[in-house]
């Protein structure tokens, strides 16, 4: 019987410094836990404002590098700089055309041409006439992923840029996490 006692001793001993240690233990886990992915949370959101800001930044550098190339076309500002501009900010083309589609005056870059394509020229005419500058990712000749600036500048004349996506796809692969993104 004293055996027994003394087992059940040791065991009430044992339990009661056993419970505040597992509920010590689980507490601290799971506020670490939390302090953990306040964390994470707060760095995804600082990463997602620095996103925005570069995309917004890029995006007004394009808006006004295409106002003025609209302002410029038919001037005696130096294409070549013009040229220059257009190609650091991904540009493959920049155009002025008439409502039908032809090429009255452009920045020859890699994708020049003397007309719009009818497929490309129905959804530039459409973003024109909406008269938002920026329209949606669409596939060029070569079924590269473009984005297409428009503005109707008056008296039948329409501003037609296109850009590359390139710098968007190299923010997105900037952003990495953990070993395979």
């Amino acid at each position: 019987m004293a055996l027994r006692f003394r087992y059940l001793l040791a065991i009430a001993f044992t339990m009661v410094a056993i419970v505040p240690v597992l509920f010590l233990g689980v507490w601290l886990q799971r506020t670490s836990l939390e302090a953990e992915m306040a964390a994470v949370q707060e760095k995804h959101l600082l990463l997602a404002s620095n996103m925005t800001a570069a995309l917004e930044r890029y995006a007004r550098d394009v808006e006004a590098a295409f106002d003025l190339f609209a302002e410029a076309a038919g001037s005696d500002l130096p294409l070549a700089a013009m040229k220059d501009l257009a190609v650091q900010l991904g540009f493959r083309h920049f155009c002025i055309i008439a409502d039908d589609g032809e090429v009255r005056w452009q920045i020859a870059l890699e994708d020049a041409r003397d007309r719009i394509a009818p497929e490309t020229l129905e959804p530039i005419l459409d973003l024109a006439e909406s008269g938002r500058l920026f329209g949606p990712v669409m596939a060029d000749r070569a079924g590269r992923p473009t984005i297409h600036l428009v503005r109707r500048l008056g008296d039948n004349r329409i501003a037609v840029g296109a850009i590359a996506t390139d710098y968007i796809v190299k923010l997105q692969k900037a952003i990495t996490f953990g070993r395979k993104g």
